[in-house]
């Protein structure tokens, strides 16, 4: 497991006891809202059904689905694809580490640049631009094997800059795709498959990485 083989059990017990301090701290410090106060809603099953007839919603979906599909996936493959990849195999373990790190905490300044352009281009414009982006950096992925380092890197780092601010652009046009009463559900929805998709991409990529190299990464 991760804590016997890298000396990190530590952290998963300090990451852990800090998430459950953050409960406690809501619970106490964060009165119930008025929905809360109103009483629990009843289960209204046909939210789900109705969400499936708003086109807006289920093109926003769908480009969200695609993202999931990518976003998690990438981030677990980054440190794989370094260690396996010619340029940087034989660099020492924490050059490896700072990279990944750098490539997947790149992607805060993109959604930051992105929450600034969607308020004069739109969120439909700003996720189908970082989509397509991301998506032409998956397409070169089979050349991180045979790339040089600089350009490799920089390949990875353009591609965790644009691989995730179409996440809150894709969340804005779903809520404003689908019906006021049922925003939540829409949410809610969205990410429980999401989410599911995301599990499948990550074990495929964890499984074919080690075989393939970077090359698996196009899927």
């Amino acid at each position: 497991g991760v804590g016997s083989s890298g000396g990190v059990g530590w952290l998963l017990h300090c990451l852990s006891s800090f998430a459950l301090a953050g409960g406690v701290l809501l619970a106490i410090c964060v009165p119930p809202g008025p929905a809360w106060r109103r009483g629990a809603a009843r289960v209204n099953v046909q939210a789900a059904t109705t969400l499936w007839g708003e086109k807006a919603y289920l093109n926003a979906l769908y480009g969200y689905l695609g993202h999931m599909w990518e976003l998690y996936a990438f981030w677990a493959s980054v440190p794989l694809v370094l260690a396996k990849m010619p340029a940087t195999a034989g660099m020492p373990l924490q050059a490896r580490a700072l990279i990944a790190f750098a490539v997947m905490a790149v992607g805060a300044v993109g959604c930051v640049v992105g929450g600034y352009a969607s308020q004069r281009w739109g969120s439909a414009a700003v996720a189908a631009a970082n989509l397509a982006v991301s998506g032409g950096c998956c397409v070169a992925s089979p050349l991180l094997g045979l790339l040089p380092v600089t350009p490799a890197v920089m390949l990875l780092l353009l591609w965790g800059l644009t691989v995730i601010p179409d996440s809150p652009q894709c969340s804005a046009l779903m809520a404003k795709g689908s019906p006021q009463e049922y925003v939540a559900t829409a949410l809610t929805l969205a990410n429980c498959v999401g989410f599911s998709v995301t599990l499948v991409s990550i074990q495929l990529m964890t499984w074919l990485i080690p075989s393939y190299g970077a090359s698996a990464m196009l899927l």
